[in-house]
């Protein structure tokens, strides 16, 4: 008598599988995720997130005309430092031109000393943006000709 090989007979419904073994009809069973793989993703998630702040932060700073993204050339309109904002230069608002520009100064720099514009000679007003207790810059202003 000859013994003939009978075929695997495949799992009952509802009873378990050891891990890694074949099951009919799936390939095999997935790897499990890295700890490295899932750090790296949180940190590239981390930079997407941050640089996505970062771009709209600026976009919001340059579509409201926030004085910080202001450059020699430009003009701007506001009754107030705080109303202060940039704008074209043919636009019916704009009240002065940035003539020029000094960095590093504080604030009681600016307010203290009538000089500090003096290499623009066009300049009649200036405008200080900075930290509070900290150094930031003056805008050299001159009027707006109309």
């Amino acid at each position: 008598m000859t013994e003939q090989a009978t075929p695997p007979t495949p799992p009952q419904p509802g009873a378990p599988v050891p891990p890694g073994a074949p099951v009919e009809g799936m390939g095999p069973a997935p790897k499990a995720p890295s700890v490295a793989g899932g750090i790296v993703k949180r940190i590239i998630g981390a930079v997407i997130v941050a640089v996505v702040i970062g771009v709209g932060g600026l976009a919001w700073k340059y579509f409201t005309g926030a004085p910080e993204t202001a450059s020699v050339g430009d003009c701007l309109a506001g009754g107030s430092a705080e109303e202060m904002k940039t704008v074209k230069c043919d636009d019916a608002t704009a009240e002065y031109k940035i003539v020029g520009k000094v960095e590093n100064k504080t604030e009681s720099e600016f307010r203290q000393s009538e000089d500090i514009c003096s290499a623009f000679p066009t300049t009649e007003s200036g405008y200080w943006e900075g930290k509070k207790g900290g150094t930031g810059y003056v805008l050299c202003l001159e009027p707006v000709k109309k």
